[in-house]
């Protein structure tokens, strides 16, 4: 016998704002809950940012994607810099005692 099972999953809808230019998401796409949908926000806004340095050397960073509910209503926003992530620093320091090491800050 099978057996419906009711999805989880829902539908949220990714618009980007660029300044006072809001492009809708038409479609959307589904997870399951809203720290999914952010994880897939940051990956899509990192491959805006990319896609933009290649076509007009923009990174975008005031740029945001606005993730909207199936009504419509924004519950979340999650600004373009929020996607980078920081490069961790490496320097060379001489210490007498020690010789040259390397230095992560």
């Amino acid at each position: 016998m099978l057996k419906l099972v009711a999805s989880r999953e829902r539908r949220f809808f990714f618009h980007i704002r660029d300044g006072a230019t809001l492009i809708r998401d038409p479609e959307g796409q589904c997870f399951e809950d809203l720290g999914s949908a952010k994880a897939e926000a940051i990956l899509d806004a990192r491959e805006l940012m990319s896609l933009s340095i290649v076509k007009s050397a923009r990174i975008g960073l005031e740029r945001r994607i606005e993730i909207a509910d199936e009504e419509g209503r924004t519950i979340l926003m999650v600004p373009f810099f929020e996607a980078v992530e920081p490069l961790s620093c490496v320097g060379i320091s001489r210490d007498p005692d020690e010789g040259v090491r390397d230095v992560r800050w």
